[in-house]
């Protein structure tokens, strides 16, 4: 029985001992290591919690190797040139200001931060957080000193919490220790407000929807391990944020990235999106974000809804393995890019609220032999430069899209497919043996587009020239093929003034037309006068002869077609029958006077008002590929 007592009085005593109290008593500006100003007498060790409390002023001048700290009410604590060891929580109180000059705090506790840590310029040696320690940052932590901040020699956190605040105010870096990177997560704010210079974050960043502000300065990040996962990030005009990651994976990205873009993001080198991840750029702004070089792999989808500039930085930029693009803003492929679509089976998909604009004489190509694709169903421009873009990875042009091609030459090196629009009045050049299957349109409403080479096109193909006037080239539209040509599909007229029988219009020339299977005769109408044209095939050119001009309402080729209430109010509703692409709905008062023109991508039921005055009017609803039909409404 005295054996058991006696080992319950030295447990607690041992639990007393460990548990034990310092307290700070010292004069402001006191050293730690005087054991004086400590109560109970004596430096604190590994088995104390130590207390600084409010109105103190004290200096760790050695070595600390403590169970936890606190700093009470407005306490203030300079570390100079040593270490701080701690195995239990600590923290930090809102008023409170830590002066942080060199050392490091280690071990396994966790600090709290509700105050002021400053990171002080100290004879150019670093700060560092290091073996499993992690600080809770709540407050603020201000980055003052241009030494190195180091997160390493183990497995350290620096985690920024949704009230916390870093204010990246020097040039200087935070990185990891002696190859073994520690991690920085950011739910809170990451400032860049102070300094001209570049602030380089190179050890992993994890932002878990935390908000990223540059305001002056450069602000670097170059980890590959770093994950980008939704976020704010705003970058004033005069800051810059640069994703700089040559390692892969390269910097990660998931989620939804928004923000106000008044400076640039400059996308230098890797990104990654993981295989059935998707990330989103949803930026504002006039700043944009640039891709210099580098490549986007992963396997998973990027989704650009802001503007995204290709602007090659010297080693290109690159789409690889199964990665898509989806692209619903702006692509612009800036002066003398290099853009690499390929090794693997990456897509391009330009939606059709896309826009990409091939800006330069560049070029779109594959890589490491294997091409990817470009899906577009919304607009790619070529509206600048006077020279040859180049895109030899296969394209598919799918309905509603367009390819419009005003200067320059656009050049199509593999595979082209697809019931697209193919318009404009540049040059345009389709090699080895592909064969044209989707609408032509040629000019600019109207004008001239040119085929370099010899063209082929299949029986799905549509010339769809506009005819507004008996001149060539500035009043109709001509498709002119250097070389020689084979011609299959139809022709689909958009007429735009009434012309005269045996009027005669020029709209395809070719050296040499070797096969010729296009319809005897078209129709089309304006103002409801129903022309009909004789389709001459000659050696070299293809002529539309007016041989009949008659009034009346077009015939209703699509059967199943119909239009309710009729009479109406003004709101009706079309019913298609079924679901078509590419449809367009033009609405004429009696005199035949365009009052309405909508395009729509897909639809089966469009609701439609008319909002004139009470009378007759014509529905014209036409499908690519399909026809069209005119209707009559009534309007009370």
């Amino acid at each position: 029985m005295k054996k058991l007592l006696l080992i319950y009085v030295l447990s607690i005593s041992c639990f007393s001992i460990s548990a034990q109290t310092k307290t700070w008593v010292g004069p402001s500006g006191g050293d730690f290591d005087v054991e004086a100003y400590w109560s109970p007498t004596g430096v604190p060790g590994g088995s104390n919690d130590v207390i600084i409390p409010t109105g103190s002023n004290m200096i760790f001048n050695t070595v600390a190797t403590i169970r936890s700290f606190t700093l009470q009410g407005n306490a203030m604590a300079t570390i100079t040139n040593n270490s701080i060891t701690t195995s239990e929580a600590s923290s930090i109180s809102a008023n409170a200001v830590i002066s942080w000059t060199t050392g490091e705090f280690r071990g396994t506790g966790t600090i709290t931060n509700l105050g002021t840590i400053n990171l002080v310029p100290g004879a150019a040696l670093s700060q560092a957080l290091r073996e499993q320690v992690t600080l809770n940052n709540e407050g603020t932590i201000n980055f003052n000193d241009t030494g190195l901040f180091k997160i390493g020699y183990g497995n350290p956190t620096l985690n920024n919490l949704p009230t916390g605040v870093l204010n990246l105010n020097s040039n200087t870096q935070i990185v990891g220790g002696n190859n073994q990177n520690g991690t920085i997560v950011n739910t809170g704010l990451i400032k860049r407000a102070q300094g001209t210079g570049v602030f380089e974050i190179n050890t992993p960043l994890l932002n878990n929807n935390g908000t990223i502000l540059v305001e002056s300065g450069t602000l670097q990040i170059t980890d590959e391990n770093t994950v980008l996962t939704n976020g704010t990030y705003n970058i004033s005009s005069n800051g810059i944020l640069e994703w700089h990651s040559v390692p892969e994976p390269g910097i990660t990205c998931e989620g939804t990235l928004s923000g106000q873009l008044d400076g640039p993001i400059n996308w230098n080198w890797n990104l990654n999106i993981e295989a059935g991840t998707e990330a989103i750029f949803d930026f504002d702004g006039p700043g944009d974000v640039n891709w210099i070089q580098g490549k986007l792999k992963g396997d998973g989808t990027l989704t650009n809804l802001g503007v995204l500039h290709i602007v090659d930085g010297g080693q290109g930029t690159t789409i690889k393995d199964q990665m898509t693009l989806n692209n619903e803003g702006i692509i612009n492929v800036e002066e003398n890019s290099v853009f690499h679509i390929g090794d693997g089976n990456p897509i391009l998909n330009n939606l059709p609220t896309g826009v990409l604009n091939l800006n330069s004489n560049g070029s779109i190509v594959d890589s490491n032999n294997q091409a990817g694709t470009i899906v577009n169903t919304g607009l790619i421009n070529r509206v600048q430069g006077s020279g040859i873009f180049d895109i030899s990875i296969n394209v598919d042009n799918r309905a509603p899209g367009i390819i419009n091609v005003e200067t320059g030459t656009l050049k199509f090196e593999k595979t082209f497919v697809g019931d697209g629009i193919l318009m404009g009045n540049g040059t345009v050049q389709l090699i080895n043996g592909i064969a044209f299957e989707g609408r032509l349109s040629p000019g600019g409403h109207p004008g001239i587009l040119t085929h370099f080479g010899d063209y082929t096109s299949t029986s799905d193909a549509i010339i769809a020239p506009e005819i507004n006037g008996p001149n060539s080239g500035t009043e109709y539209d001509v498709f002119e093929i250097q070389g020689d040509a084979i011609l299959n599909g139809d022709i689909n007229i958009n007429m735009g003034y009434v012309a005269n029988v045996n009027d005669e219009f020029v709209i395809l020339t070719a050296n040499n037309i070797t096969s010729c299977n296009l319809p005897a005769t078209v129709t089309a109408s304006y103002n409801f006068m129903q022309h009909t044209f004789d389709v001459i095939c000659n050696p070299d050119n293809i002529i539309l002869k007016v041989n009949n001009i008659i009034l009346g309402a077009e015939e209703n080729t699509l059967s199943n077609l119909t239009l309710y209430p009729n009479p109406t109010d003004g709101n009706f509703t079309i019913d298609l029958g079924r679901e078509y692409s590419g449809v367009t709905v033009q609405i004429y008062n009696i005199l035949g006077q365009l009052i309405a023109d909508e395009r729509y991508a897909s639809a089966k039921f469009i609701q439609k008002e008319i909002n004139t005055s009470a009378g007759i009017y014509f529905i014209k609803v036409s499908i690519a590929k399909k026809g069209s039909s005119t209707l009559r409404i009534v309007k009370h």
